[in-house]
């Protein structure tokens, strides 16, 4: 019996598969070509046997061909054949299941079952009996740890449409992509090497979808809504997400790691930042999943929790923010002279921004943005201490804010909305983080809002301040009982 994931330890993670060489073809929405990788000629002759008008018919699919599957799928305006032989197939099997030994017959049923053929017309294919397919997918299921074929099929075909939507780890470019998709990809490269599987999926809206994730692809999903930046880097090397089965799925918002983006209106924003949650929920979860968020990022999980209910099981939320006025004098003049200028003029808000990114760019002047809104808190003031003395001091939160104006003008405008109405229907369990030495969002409007929702819990934690995703990350996403006794 193989290991059940969650009992690896981080030096058995199982490495990650990379598909960097795999033959692909580009085609524009008339079926010229736009641009080939690897030797395209089996995806042309798929092409060619298909048809256009059949093959956009059945977008995104899987196809049984040659000695592999064809993956067609429609990205943007752009549709992308790739070939995937036996050989990557048996790959990421063995990343999902490094200790399995997988027969001839299971790898077989796992074609059949990615391409939409059903276990009964496998048999009549393969001229075996019902339950012989039915045996050998039971097989299959044990080996990987997943139950159900809408298990197996979810995870091995997403991730290897991911594969296909997205630059691979080598950091290729398409040059079908925009320059601020190269931004985001060099941004996680530089701090986050070998961390983050990057996905860009075009969805049924034809909007561009942004999701970061990691742990292992058959981990217990988990959403995390960042907040103006993602948590520190060491925060991934220990292995614990791969120790604890999690894989964490991070919803990059409009403009987050987006230099070139269009600042959208506050609403819109959220509309469409809440949408984006929702299909990664869909595409990653099955339409189900728990989340977790810090800060900045409560307004979209409380408006989806508003709009879609059903699609949260469980949330999670630290250092809850717009929860009053700010205590913060700083803070507070900040987030109300961006908001009067931004009322007034797109010019004058990216003035204001870029003046205080330009302060933010040296040392001295980050710290002092940093002592001026924590100089009160000693926990945060220490954590930013080591961020400044770590090898790549606070570069990292500079870059980030120089990538990502129009998602973090909108995070500070937020509050113009009412953020927590109707929070009274929100029936979700919601479990609510928050350090006492929050200097920014008080403990106690935390608790006033909290009472109001009918089935939360809240725990205080004393020796935390505000930046509970850069100390206590970990425990935010495991979220086990034993993790917040000490209070």
């Amino acid at each position: 019996m193989a290991p059940s994931p969650s009992n690896r330890s981080a030096a058995q993670k199982p490495r990650e598969v990379i598909f960097s060489e795999f033959p692909r073809l580009t085609l524009d929405l008339d079926g010229a070509e736009i641009s080939a990788q690897g030797e395209p000629k089996i995806c042309r002759e798929f092409f060619d046997t298909v048809g256009l008008e059949a093959l956009v018919g059945q977008m995104p699919q899987a196809s049984i061909y040659r000695d592999g599957l064809i993956l067609s799928s429609k990205v943007g305006e752009t549709i992308r054949l790739a070939f995937i032989d036996c050989s990557k197939i048996n790959e990421l099997l063995e990343d999902i299941s490094p200790y399995a030994d997988f027969s001839s017959a299971e790898r077989a049923i796992l074609l059949q079952l990615l391409s939409g053929i059903s276990l009964r017309e496998a048999a009549n294919v393969d001229e075996v009996s019902y339950e012989t397919k039915r045996s050998q997918f039971k097989s299959l299921a044990a080996r990987t740890g997943l139950r159900t074929q809408s298990d197996v099929i979810r995870v091995f075909l997403l991730n290897l449409f991911m594969n296909i939507s997205t630059e691979n780890k080598s950091n290729r470019i398409d040059h079908t992509s925009p320059d601020g998709r190269k931004e985001c990809g060099e941004f996680l490269e530089t701090y986050y090497p070998g961390t983050f599987r990057r996905h860009e999926i075009s969805t049924r809206n034809c909007r561009n979808l942004r999701i970061i994730e990691a742990g292992p692809v058959s981990g217990i999903p988990i959403i995390y809504l960042h907040s103006q930046t993602l948590p520190q880097p060491k925060m991934f090397t220990s292995g614990w997400l791969a120790e604890n089965n999690i894989r964490l799925i991070i919803p990059l918002r409009p403009g987050f790691l987006d230099k070139d983006s269009t600042r959208l209106p506050i609403q819109k924003h959220l509309q469409r930042s809440t949408q984006d949650v929702a299909e990664a929920i869909e595409l990653f979860c099955e339409g189900n999943a728990k989340v977790v968020t810090h800060s900045t990022g409560s307004a979209y999980a409380i408006n989806l929790c508003r709009n879609l209910p059903k699609s949260v099981a469980q949330l999670t939320i630290s250092g809850a923010a717009y929860v009053g006025s700010y205590e913060n004098g700083s803070v507070a003049n900040l987030v109300s002279g961006l908001k009067n200028v931004a009322a007034k003029s797109s010019f004058l808000t990216e003035q204001v921004y870029q003046q205080h990114l330009r302060k933010m760019g040296t040392k001295s002047g980050f710290q002092t943005i940093i002592n001026s809104a924590y100089g009160t808190s000693p926990p945060d003031a220490k954590i930013f201490q080591d961020i400044f003395e770590s090898p790549q001091g606070h570069s990292w939160i500079y870059e980030t804010y120089q990538l990502s104006k129009n998602s973090i003008v909108n995070d500070i405008l937020m509050p113009s909305l009412d953020v927590w109405k109707n929070v009274e229907d929100v029936q979700t369990p919601t479990l609510f983080l928050h350090g006492r030495q929050d200097p920014v969002n008080s403990v106690s409007a935390a608790k006033m809002i909290e009472s109001r929702f009918p089935n939360s819990n809240f725990v205080e934690l004393e020796l935390e301040g505000q930046s509970l995703f850069l100390s206590r990350f970990e425990e935010m996403i495991a979220n086990r009982p034993e993790d917040w006794m000490a209070r």
